[in-house]
């Protein structure tokens, strides 16, 4: 009788080679198909959008937002006048460490302590070396 052990170990061998040769191929075909798909679908430059994108705008917005809120916050027309009063001086300091000039106009503005009630408008209106912005913002609170 033939002993084949030796034989049938070499040819186990052979197909586990050929099954760890086929596995490491795969898979460096799958990493190189992968950076290709994601070099095709990703831009190679990223656009710079920051001249479109003005900060003023967006301080703008954010600070008739807020004008509206400290009125609109407050519990009586003392109160009201007291904080827009702080709120116009924060902001006035805040745009001047930004380099721009803001302006409240509140002469329209009126507080009746005696109807309880903030009525009229307020012009605001920021300026910088790139743009100038304005807003009437027409105010109308009655407190209780």
């Amino acid at each position: 009788m033939l002993n084949f052990s030796n034989f049938d170990l070499i040819k186990d061998h052979k197909n586990i080679m050929r099954k760890a040769q086929f596995f490491i191929l795969s898979a460096f075909a799958i990493v190189v198909t992968s950076f290709f798909i994601s070099q095709w679908i990703e831009p190679h430059t990223i656009p710079d959008i920051s001249s479109v994108l003005k900060e003023e705008i967006f301080v703008f917005n954010n600070i008739v937002e807020k004008t509206e809120k400290v009125i609109e916050e407050s519990k009586s027309v003392k109160e009201a006048k007291f904080n827009l009063e702080e709120y116009i001086q924060y902001v006035e300091m805040y745009c001047l460490k930004k380099g721009f000039k803001i302006t409240f106009d509140t002469s329209n503005l009126v507080f009746d302590q005696d109807s309880n009630r903030v009525e009229g408008y307020i012009n605001i209106t920021l300026q910088s070396p790139n743009i100038l912005l304005k807003k009437k913002l027409e105010i109308l609170k009655q407190f209780s």
